[in-house]
Order: C-alpha cells, then structure tokens, then sequence
C-alpha cells in the first residue's frame, strides 16, 4: 500500500472518539467541504497547483502538480485525535497502483 501523510491539521484541541457517524447528513457535508477546503488551502501555500477536485469520479479526492509531478490526495477528516483513520477497500486497491497522499483533519467540532 502506498499512503504518505502528507499532512495532519488539527482543528479544535480535544475532540471526541469516533468519525463522526452520529452525525446529520448536512453537519457531514459541512464538514466534508471545510476539510476539502482546507486541504486545497494547504496545497496552494506550499507551491502547489491546484488540478481538480475528482472526489466524485476516483477514489481519491484530489490532484494537484509541482514541479512537473502529479500528486493524488485523499482528504480524511475526524472528530476523534486522528490516531487513525478508515480508508475504504477502494482506496486500498488505487493505493496498490499509485502513491497516495493523505490530508488528514483531526478534532473536528
């Protein structure tokens, strides 16, 4: 498997125990959208050109160029410390082919 952490931001010190399940429909797009944004924020402050969103396409969220090289991100995000995180058996699978960054978002309230 080739994941590199690429990232690990976190929002609010404490947080709580899960990734957010219990949550509505709208409070998870909410935060869906917060951690996309910020993940591209990121990117772009590190000299980063911005590709596309390809969330709704590949089973990585991402693309990005520098120097030349292509770079797919996968954005997790957590209400737990980010001591882990769940990648889906999709992910796993695109991750055998290519190297994957993670951006991952911990403690989110």
């Amino acid at each position: 498997m080739a994941f590199v952490v690429i990232a690990c931001v976190i929002i609010k010190a404490g947080g709580c125990d899960g990734q957010g399940f219990n949550l509505s429909a709208e409070q998870r797009k909410a935060i869906e959208d917060y951690s996309m944004e910020k993940s591209v924020e990121y990117f772009k402050s590190q000299d980063y050109e911005f590709i596309a969103d390809r969330s709704q396409k590949y089973s990585f969220d991402l693309e990005f160029k520098k120097l030349g090289m292509t770079y797919f991100v996968e954005v997790k995000r957590t209400q737990s410390k980010g001591d882990k995180v769940i990648v889906t058996r999709s992910e796993v699978e695109h991750a055998k082919h290519i190297v994957i960054s993670l951006f991952c978002m911990c403690s989110i309230r």
